[in-house]
C-alpha cells in the first residue's frame, strides 16, 4: 500500500523476484558479476541466487582467462542451463548467441 504508484509497483517486483525461481532455458538480463574464479564467474542472476557461469560458457571462441570477458561489478546477461541441486549452471555464450539471434530476426 502506497501513494507512489511507481514505488508500490518497484515494491511488488522486488517481492516478486525474490521470490522467483530460477527456470532452465531462461535468459536473465542485466546480471552482476559477484565474483571471479579461475573457472569462472558468479552471478546474480535474481536477488539473493547466485549461479555459475563457467568459463567455457563465456564465449564463444576460447576464454584464457575468465578476466578476459568479465570482472566483478560487470553486468552480463545469461542463460540458465542446468537447475541441479540447489545449484544453477548458466551460460553468457548461450544468452549472446540467443540475443543475437533475435536481433537476426
Amino acid at each position: 500500500m502506497g501513494s507512489d504508484e511507481e514505488n508500490v509497483n518497484g515494491a511488488v517486483a522486488y517481492i516478486q523476484s525474490s521470490v522467483e525461481v530460477p527456470e532452465a532455458g531462461a535468459v536473465y538480463r542485466g546480471c552482476l558479476v559477484k565474483s571471479v574464479k579461475d573457472f569462472g564467474c558468479f552471478v546474480e542472476i535474481l536477488p539473493g541466487k547466485e549461479a555459475l557461469c563457467h568459463i567455457s560458457e563465456l564465449s564463444a571462441g576460447h576464454t584464457k582467462k575468465v578476466t578476459d570477458v568479465c570482472d566483478v561489478g560487470d553486468v552480463i546477461d545469461v542463460k540458465v542451463l542446468e537447475l541441479r541441486d540447489n545449484k544453477v549452471r548458466v551460460s553468457k555464450r548461450a544468452a549472446d548467441a540467443e540475443t543475437a539471434g533475435a536481433l537476426d530476426s
